[in-house]
């Protein structure tokens, strides 16, 4: 924390005006709130609420956004290296007059682009483009005032519990963005720590959410079946390949059902065979010939 919060000190003035820092101490048991107390007593304009017992990763980021008064709300952890320059080239288009439902950070780089900022009018696309990097909470900057409409608990439990509120800032306006600079000072992990069911919450509850906005009629059949394929070809197969197939030990995931899991929502795509054949491949072929 005392690192971030001596990163955000280096803004501007005039970027630091423009924001609201709002840091939420999760019932912490270290410094933490001597190390916060004491730079706002300093001048570092923050403001800062410490929950009165620890709420759980997902029930304190509900509380942040729920806190949040600014126009957009962009959840960042303290050991986020954000880089300075790039914070305030985001906060100077985020005051512009366009009004994004949601600011994507395209950290991988999925969009070839020379321009900074690549605007969609088309929130389709737009959901097709970021597709299951909705779930790096990091990488989303979304509008506040959608907040209000998510029913955050019904997700607890399921590790997406922001990620209704992305897919509700993307489609509700008609413009949004995607960041095309690197943003972050190190290579950003973006992935949960772990310690869930892998398939459960990437098939099972990732699909479901999705699934939901299509059943309401707010996106189209082919754009669910591109996110359902994009997921698991890019994301899910590789997880096949060293949990199932190479069977891989691992202390962040478990895999109980997975096959159930699999089988139920993709057995009659053919990507669900060949997908874990060609990243076997591809994988066997780097490790043993890339360097080549």
């Amino acid at each position: 924390m005392k690192e971030q919060i001596e990163r955000l000190s280096l803004c501007p003035k005039e970027t630091l005006d423009k924001m609201e820092i709002l840091i939420s101490d999760n019932c912490s048991t270290d410094d933490t709130q001597q190390i916060v107390t004491d730079a706002i007593a300093n001048g570092f304009p923050a403001t800062y609420h410490r929950n009165s017992e620890n709420l759980g990763m997902d029930g304190n980021f509900v509380t942040c956004f729920r806190k949040a008064k600014g126009k957009y709300v962009w959840l960042l952890g303290d050991d986020d290296p954000i880089i300075i320059d790039s914070l305030v080239k985001i906060v100077d288009k985020l005051s512009s007059e366009v009004e994004y439902g949601l600011m994507h950070i395209d950290q991988l780089h999925r969009v070839k682009s020379p321009e900074n900022f690549i605007e969609f009018n088309d929130s389709e696309e737009f959901c097709r483009t970021i597709s299951y990097f909705t779930t790096l909470i990091s990488a989303n900057i979304v509008r506040t005032e959608y907040v209000s409409e998510i029913d955050f608990e019904k997700y607890m439990g399921t590790w997406f519990t922001l990620i209704p509120l992305y897919i509700t800032g993307l489609l509700r306006q008609p413009v949004n963005a995607l960041v095309n600079f690197r943003v972050f000072e190190s290579s950003k992990d973006y992935a949960r720590n772990g310690g869930y069911n892998y398939f459960q919450v990437f098939v099972t509850n990732y699909l479901a959410i999705w699934k939901e906005f299509l059943d309401a009629g707010k996106i189209s059949k082919e754009t669910f079946e591109f996110i359902k394929k994009d997921n698991y070809i890019c994301n899910v197969s590789y997880y096949i390949v060293h949990l199932l197939i190479l069977r891989q030990r691992s202390k962040q995931y478990a895999k109980d059902g997975a096959c159930r899991i699999l089988f139920k929502h993709y057995w009659n795509k053919l990507y669900f065979y060949t997908a874990p054949i060609k990243c076997f491949i591809s994988g066997f072929y780097g490790k043993y010939f890339g360097k080549n």
